[in-house]
């Protein structure tokens, strides 16, 4: 965000985030810091920038929870999207902060893929009660993708929400928080299940079983152990590179003068061999 005649000009990079938050319905502090590459600090600094100019909104529903944003009208019109200004709740937050972080995963790390959100699945939709939480378009197919996270869903509700996106969509991609996986996997046994919880103060990308020509999580992350040093490794590069030690220089030794009362005195000469 810049300033032009004491008027504050907002740049493309702001046009996108915007446009991300909207389509999504928000984002948290971690969040949108993973998406620029920059801290927590600087995130909190867009988002005020936003809220001075009208674009966007935040709010700490928790005091365990991380700061939510979400776009405003003006916001909404400026990133050129149809939707309206919804507020979040706090019912809602981690189910859609989840959904956040599997988009990241899928553009980050299966290009081939393409995400699209909840919002524009239900736009001018009447009838929403079997849209899954967002859709992953894939080798000519779909996947449903529902996400279920820390919501307080008992067994039964579980099965009817798997069950209405069932009867809509062939296939189904389940992220779900540990405790949920044995129910989701004994309510469809064909359904991809992803075993994976949602941290409120850092982004922890999920593991998604999705083809693409990107490398995977998995294996970027072995070459990165298999490059890092091992305390031995380590130890042995670090004394080979180590320059060889001098030896300690003998230092001359400070005598008080006795003539004259001079408490200065001067250095000391070595004695000189006879």
């Amino acid at each position: 965000m810049t300033r032009q005649h004491g008027v504050r000009q907002l740049s493309e990079r702001d046009v996108q985030l915007l446009r991300f938050i909207g389509e999504q319905a928000l984002v948290t502090i971690p969040q949108l810091a993973y998406m620029t590459g920059r801290s927590e600090r600087t995130a909190r600094w867009l988002r005020t920038r936003w809220e001075r100019t009208g674009f966007a909104e935040g709010e700490k529903f928790s005091v365990e929870g991380p700061t939510v944003i979400w776009a405003t009208g003006p916001g909404l019109t400026l990133a050129d999207l149809p939707f309206t200004t919804v507020r979040p709740s706090s019912a809602i937050v981690d189910r859609v902060a989840a959904c956040v972080e599997v988009r990241l995963a899928v553009e980050r790390h299966h290009s081939a893929a393409s995400f699209v959100p909840y919002r524009e699945l239900s736009y001018g939709v009447r009838d929403r009660h079997a849209l899954p939480d967002a859709l992953i378009k894939v080798d000519g197919g779909e996947l449903a993708l529902v996400v279920v996270q820390g919501e307080r869903l008992p067994e039964w509700r579980l099965e009817e929400r798997v069950a209405a996106t069932k009867r809509r969509y062939a296939r189904l991609l389940v992220v779900a928080a540990p405790r949920f996986v044995d129910a989701v996997r004994r309510i469809d046994a064909e359904a991809q299940v992803v075993a994976w919880r949602w941290q409120p103060w850092k982004v922890n990308l999920p593991r998604l079983p999705l083809p693409g020509p990107s490398q995977p999580p998995v294996a970027a992350e072995t070459e990165k152990a298999e490059a890092a040093p091992t305390p031995e490794t380590g130890a042995a590069a670090a004394a080979t590179q180590r320059p060889a030690q001098q030896p300690p220089r003998r230092r001359r030794r400070r005598r008080r003068g006795g003539h004259g009362g001079d408490r200065g005195g001067a250095l000391a000469q070595p004695p000189r061999p006879a």
